[in-house]
Formats: structure tokens, C-alpha cells, sequence
């Protein structure tokens, strides 16, 4: 096959969407008419020197075939489902008459019971000629130069360029090549040539130009991708070394890289990345998103192992209030494992989490709060108050070796906690205002005690100390008599 000047490749392309029936040998070997009125003369002169062929009907495998040509129609060659079987009847039609011809039945046997006939000769086809006339008529709206070679042969049409160098082919199967000779898909596009391939699609209607054109770098450049652009920006784009999809970015780092300005998601736009459900409104739909790979017990599957939706948490119409809802495979389904509600409260194994952290189970419920990344890694829980207000801070080697702290901020709203007011030691000894207590209960400072008996009424005790922690009274009530004396 042979190659295509670029008016004739338009003409090509428009072909491609025509259904043809028939081929035939045509050459443009000189100069064509520049304009349209000339380019339609020149078909009619070219058609009254062809003999023309026009399939009128068939039955069975009866072809009935009519000369319209200027001159006879000589020996035509059939096609059944693409394929060429042979034919007995008329040599020669003169313009005009029509002929009946039998189609081999044995070579029929193997096509198809419906299909496309076609025929070729020495000449053109009456729909190709209808064609070409309707197609030169759009080209040649304007002055223009037709030069080079078309030819049809068994095997389909072949198109040169005025120096006979191949630009393209359609190939009796339907395929097209542009840039090749030997098509091998519906629509081939081939560069032999070091530079990249372009194929465009165009529009200039209107006050801005829409252009989509797709890049294919030869290997030469040693860049190994195809781009998509829009406009003159890449849109897309494919690594073929890596399979990396690019969006935003011709340089992709992972399977899928979307690259562009921050931007800060509202109810209704922005973001990089939206997934959104087609249903209709209701609670619990929205988009989602899932986390997997492969199991192996015998045979490979995919399975998720997690996932994150984003669902409307009500009914109601004109309330857009949605919650985050991350869940985990149990090996038996999909498990919510915690909720972020539209109020901000987080749940862990409850879906309606009435406080900024909420933790339930249905069994036991237990919560742990720091590792064993090293021996003195302080873990600590602070719960703060206002500005008018001490916060409190609990925690683990903090400022007790092997105990546990209660210990209030240094000052109202701060969150420096430097002097524990309660201490549990590793060993059982508790301490209030010592950090280091060497009884089972160790107090520094005034202690009072009250015990409430029934036989003995109410008992209040207080001790006081000296600053040497040497008790030098005590005073108690016993509810009949008080006690005030040494200790």
C-alpha cells in the first residue's frame, strides 16, 4: 500500500463515516481544478470515460448489477462479507444495460447468511463518484491544489504524495493507516520519522478556540509517555514505563498524581478530588471510597480491607449536614470502626458520639494511651479549662518516676503541670504533696478526717504538725464530747 497528500487525507477521513459500496481505480496525476464547479466538471468528465457499476438488488446468490458509466463495463470482481468470490455471467455491460450474475454457492457456504456485497472494476463505483463529488464540493470552497496518486488495488485504496512517498492506505478490511501502509487497527497513525505524533481535533467556532490534541513522544526522545492536552495545557498524562497517571502534571510520581493549586472544599465545590453518588437524597449515601488487594486461599481474589465514606446523616431536604464514617474488614463484612459526625464529635464503636470523644463496646471497653518506645516516654492526658480557670493534667513519668500524677496547671488557664498534687508510686504508696511517699498513704500538710458511724454518731478528726511533720495536736468530735489536746 501506498500513502496521502493532506487534502486527499481529508477526503480519506470523511470516507471512513460513508458506508462505501464498491472500489475502484482513480488517479489524480495532474493538477486538479481549483474550484468546486471545476472539481464536480472534472468527476463528470472522469465518470463518462469509466464504466461505472451500481448493484440493483440480489436473491440468493443471484447479483443483479447495471452499467452507468459513459463507456462499457468490463469483467467486475465481487465481495461477500470482504471476502472475493467468484462469479459467472456477462463480461461486458454497455452504459445502461444491466446484467445478472451467480455468485459461486460453495464459496458462499462459508460466509455469512447476511452481508455486505460490493463490487470493483477498471473503474469507479456510483457511490464512491457521489461521494467524491459532495466531499470536493466542501474542499474546494476556496482555491486549492489537488496533486499526487490514488489508487485502488484488490487489496484496498492507496494514497502517495505528488513525489510518490506513502502517506496512507484503507485497507480492503476497513483499516486505515495514516503515516503507514499496513493498517492494523481501525484508525492507525504512524510517525517513522524522529519527532513526536499529534492527533488533534479542533474547533475555532465561536470566540474561543477548543483544542484537544494528544502527544505521542518518539523513542528517540527518550520520553516515554503520552500526553493529552487541552488547549495548549497537558491535561493528562501516561507513563508508559511505569503505568503512572498524571493529572495536572507531566512528571506523575505514583499510579495516580493529581497536581494543582491548594484549594479549601466548600459545600458544593472545590477540593482535588471529588466522589459523589448519583442517588437521590437520603440519609446514609454519599460517596465512598475502599482499600484492598488480593487473599490466596487456593485462588487468588480481591478483597477490601478497609474504607472511608462521606454520607448525608439525614432525610431531611433542606439539611446538608453529612458525617465520615471509616470502616474495617472483621473477615466477615464491612465493620464502622469510628464516626466523625457533622457536630465534630468523634465515636469509636458507636455511630452517634455525644461527645467529642465517645468510646463503647458492647463487651468490656478498654482505652490505652501511650508505647514502649523508650523507658521514660511520658504519656499524659490534659483536660483544660477556661482562662479563669486551673486545667489539670494526668499522667506517667512525667514528674513522678514509675507512678502516676494528678497534678494541676502552675496557674489559672495555663498548661504547665510541674507539681503533682496526687501520686500513685509502682509500689502502692500514695502521696498528696510529696512526690515520693514511703507509706501506703503519705500526706504533706494538715489532714482532716471525718467518719460517719451509726452507733457512735459523727466523728471528726483533725491533726496538725509542725513544720519538723511532728503531729503536736489533734482536736475530735465524737458527737458528745470534743477532744482538743496533744496528739
Amino acid at each position: 500500500m501506498k500513502g496521502i497528500t493532506p487534502v486527499i487525507a481529508v477526503i480519506l477521513l470523511l470516507l471512513i463515516t460513508i458506508s462505501v459500496v464498491g472500489s475502484s481505480m482513480l488517479f489524480f496525476q495532474r493538477t486538479a481544478q481549483t474550484a468546486t464547479q471545476a472539481g464536480d466538471t472534472e468527476l463528470q468528465q472522469l465518470t463518462k470515460s469509466q464504466g461505472i457499476p451500481r448493484l440493483e438488488g440480489s436473491s440468493g446468490n443471484k447479483v443483479y448489477l447495471r452499467s452507468v458509466g459513459g463507456t462499457p463495463l468490463e469483467n467486475p470482481t465481487f465481495f461477500v462479507a470482504n471476502q472475493k468470490v467468484d462469479a459467472t455471467g456477462p463480461a461486458s455491460l454497455a452504459p445502461g444495460q444491466m446484467g445478472i450474475y451467480i455468485l459461486d454457492e460453495n464459496q458462499l457456504e462459508s460466509l455469512p447468511d447476511t452481508a455486505e456485497v460490493k463490487v470493483t472494476t477498471g473503474g469507479y463505483s456510483d457511490s464512491i463518484i457521489a461521494m467524491l463529488r459532495e466531499i470536493l464540493a466542501k474542499i474546494f470552497t476556496s482555491p486549492a491544489t489537488v496533486t499526487g496518486l490514488v489508487t485502488g488495488e484488490g487489496d484496498g485504496i492507496l494514497f502517495k504524495s505528488s513525489t510518490g512517498a506513502d502517506l496512507a492506505a484503507i485497507s480492503d478490511g476497513g483499516l486505515m493507516g495514516i503515516g503507514t501502509a499496513s493498517p492494523d487497527v481501525k484508525l492507525h497513525l504512524e510517525e517513522s520519522v524522529s519527532g513526536d505524533l499529534y492527533f488533534r481535533m479542533k474547533n475555532t467556532a465561536g470566540a474561543v478556540t477548543n483544542n484537544f490534541r494528544i502527544q505521542v513522544p518518539s523513542t528517540a526522545s527518550g520520553n516515554s509517555k503520552t500526553t493529552f492536552f487541552s488547549g495548549g495545557t497537558a491535561a493528562l498524562t501516561l507513563e508508559d514505563n511505569t503505568g503512572n497517571v498524571g493529572i495536572g502534571t507531566s512528571a506523575p510520581m505514583t499510579k495516580l498524581d493529581i497536581y494543582t493549586a491548594s484549594t479549601n472544599p466548600d459545600r458544593a465545590s472545590g477540593g482535588m478530588l471529588t466522589v459523589r453518588s448519583s442517588d437521590a437524597q437520603a440519609a446514609d449515601k454519599g460517596g465512598s471510597m475502599v482499600f484492598g488487594g488480593n487473599r490466596d486461599d487456593g485462588a487468588v481474589q480481591a478483597r477490601n480491607f478497609g474504607g472511608i465514606v462521606g454520607y448525608k446523616e439525614n432525610s431531611i431536604t433542606t439539611n446538608q449536614a453529612g458525617y465520615l464514617a471509616f470502616s474495617t474488614n472483621s473477615n466477615a463484612a464491612m465493620v464502622e470502626a469510628m464516626r466523625i459526625s457533622s457536630a465534630g464529635n468523634v465515636g469509636i464503636g458507636t455511630t452517634s458520639p455525644g461527645r467529642k470523644l465517645h468510646i463503647d463496646a458492647t463487651g468490656s471497653t478498654y482505652v490505652r494511651v501511650g508505647g514502649t518506645s523508650t523507658a521514660s516516654q511520658a504519656n499524659q492526658l490534659e483536660l483544660l479549662s477556661g482562662s479563669g480557670k486551673y486545667s489539670f493534667m494526668l499522667g506517667t513519668q512525667n514528674n513522678v518516676n514509675n507512678g502516676f500524677e494528678i497534678t494541676p496547671s502552675t496557674a489559672a488557664g495555663g498548661t504547665t503541670f510541674s507539681n503533682p498534687a496526687l501520686v500513685v508510686l509502682s509500689g502502692g504508696n500514695v502521696g498528696i504533696g510529696t512526690q515520693s511517699p514511703g507509706q501506703k498513704l503519705e500526706v504533706a500538710g494538715n489532714i482532716s478526717i471525718t467518719r460517719t458511724a451509726a452507733s457512735a454518731g459523727n466523728n471528726t478528726w483533725s491533726f496538725i504538725y509542725d513544720s519538723a511533720n511532728v503531729c503536736v495536736s489533734k482536736r475530735g468530735w465524737n458527737g458528745t464530747h470534743v477532744y482538743d489536746g496533744p496528739c
